[in-house]
């Protein structure tokens, strides 16, 4: 076999070799990404909060789970008067704070309405500017001399900013409507916290960490 047969033949086998590394690799990548079990057996594994599952059943499901109520109060919802438009009628209501939940970046608390007979809330008494939110809300930590209200994002394209807050429920009825509204993080010290929305005396809540 001439030399230069031989070289071609090395370079070839050289070729084919590089040619099975690249594949192998390949495959291997593929099978990382497409969610293999045998090929993500070694990956380590993490515990110790809740999954992602659990969260959404918390918080996004038809039937989210329930809270009992820490505290309540009997008091009045602003809402449309059919009989004189335009103008606001006092409908005896249901306001409970189901949990004020204290993180290291926000509070997120949780509230529920009702009323005895079927409303729609107006906007305009619980609003501090022009947005159909719930700015009105106050939280109050006396202990450290804070009232917080909602606390507010922005979009990175313009100077747009929105409430971090549920909006009014449409209607209200006998049946509570959940409401959540994030305010500022608490200081570590706090414990408990005063809620405050117009037509209702202010609650008292403990926090929870």
């Amino acid at each position: 076999m001439s030399m230069s047969a031989t070289r071609g033949r090395t370079r070839l086998l050289a070729g084919l070799l590089l040619v099975a590394v690249l594949v192998a690799v390949g495959v291997f990548w593929w099978a990382r990404d497409s969610g293999d079990p045998q090929a993500q057996s070694d990956s380590p594994k993490t515990s110790g909060g809740p999954t992602v599952s659990e969260l959404a059943q918390k918080y996004l499901s038809g039937q989210p789970a329930t809270a009992e109520a820490v505290a309540s109060a009997q008091g009045t919802i602003y809402a449309r008067n059919d009989a004189s438009p335009g103008d606001v009628k006092d409908v005896p209501a249901t306001l409970r704070i189901l949990a004020v939940e204290a993180g290291p970046d926000s509070t997120h608390v949780r509230i529920s309405l009702s009323t005895d007979s079927p409303a729609v809330p107006l906007f305009t008494p619980y609003i501090k500017v022009s947005s159909a939110d719930v700015r009105g809300f106050e939280l109050t930590a006396e202990s450290a001399d804070l009232r917080l209200t909602a606390g507010l994002w922005s979009q990175a394209e313009n100077d747009t900013l929105d409430c971090a807050c549920a909006y009014l429920p449409a209607s209200t009825g006998a049946e509570p409507v959940e409401l959540s509204i994030l305010y500022p993080a608490l200081p570590e010290a706090v414990t408990e916290v005063k809620f405050s929305m117009p037509g209702f005396e202010a609650l008292s809540a403990p926090v929870t960490r």
